[in-house]
């Protein structure tokens, strides 16, 4: 941990999960999951033009998704949930948002937790691609 760095930054990193990617997304929207859905937020998901990063978000997590999928956020966005990020109990759970309550509830999701939204909550994202050459 380092003093000064908030949460919703340092856990996504310390799970490989690149908050903007070049090509992917190039916007962080930050919120509390309490206060629920911003409109910027939904406009953000709804076009994949950026990554929300849900704070205080997993007992509310239910609701989100559904106002999420009601506004037209696509079902297959991906969502990465991070448990104790940053501790030797660091674990995430992923699923499409159509998915993620369900997947999050059969892992036994529990708070402290981060939550991911976007393109780049998805596990495949820095997989190299198989058809690349790298160079000598």
């Amino acid at each position: 941990m380092i003093p000064g760095i908030s949460s919703a930054l340092a856990v996504p990193a310390a799970a490989g999960i690149p908050l903007t990617h070049r090509g992917t997304v190039g916007a962080v929207h930050v919120m509390n999951g309490h206060d629920g859905w911003s409109p910027a937020a939904l406009t953000g998901l709804r076009d994949a033009s950026c990554t929300v990063v849900v704070l205080m978000g997993v007992a509310v997590l239910p609701a989100l998704v559904e106002q999420a999928l009601a506004a037209g956020v696509a079902a297959t966005t991906p969502v990465a949930v991070v448990e104790s990020g940053t501790t030797q109990g660091q674990r995430v759970t992923r699923a499409a948002l159509a998915r993620v309550v369900e997947v999050a509830a059969a892992a036994g999701v529990r708070a402290p937790a981060v939550v991911v939204l976007g393109a780049v909550a998805d596990a495949g994202l820095l997989e190299p691609a198989a058809h690349v050459t790298m160079a000598p």
